[in-house]
């Protein structure tokens, strides 16, 4: 079996209750993509300044990138809980009780560590793999708002 080596990216993601922004940049730091989403819609604007706009970011990703960004459920995955808005999940848990495994949707997450963030603790590495797209996403710094639940 062959194994792949692919070039790390980084995704600095920004989310409020009624939006969301993502600036993802390439391996070597240059920005590749500014997005956006609220009530009005979404928005993408390339490197190169063009402009794209659809009615979520899901639908803008795959149109412009090729590849989905499952926003509606990674807000919760990310914080190791499944997405109510989608079909029932299947979970399994390690010994502290905290989610290990989640599969939801067309998706698969595993949580591969956890940092102090937040009241009980907030994964720090997640894999996220399905629909084709296979992410790891390693978060530096949590901010947690207290007000927000």
């Amino acid at each position: 079996m062959e194994s792949k080596a692919y070039p790390t990216s980084t995704i600095h993601w920004r989310h409020d209750p009624d939006s969301d922004e993502l600036w993802l940049y390439s391996p070597l730091g240059s920005g590749v993509a500014h997005m956006r989403q609220d009530a009005s819609g979404a928005l993408l604007i390339a490197s190169d300044g063009k402009e794209y706009r659809a009615q979520d970011l899901k639908l803008l990703t795959r149109a412009v990138l090729g590849w989905d960004l499952p926003l509606d459920g990674l807000q919760y995955w990310v914080r190791g809980l499944p997405a109510p808005a989608l079909r029932a999940a299947e979970q399994t848990y390690d010994a502290k009780g905290r989610p290990e495994l989640l599969r939801q949707g067309d998706w698969q997450v595993a949580y591969l560590d956890w940092s102090a963030a937040g009241v009980s603790g907030l994964p720090s590495r997640v894999d996220l793999s399905g629909e084709g797209l296979r992410v790891r996403l390693v978060v530096k710094e949590w901010k947690v708002d207290a007000s927000v639940k």
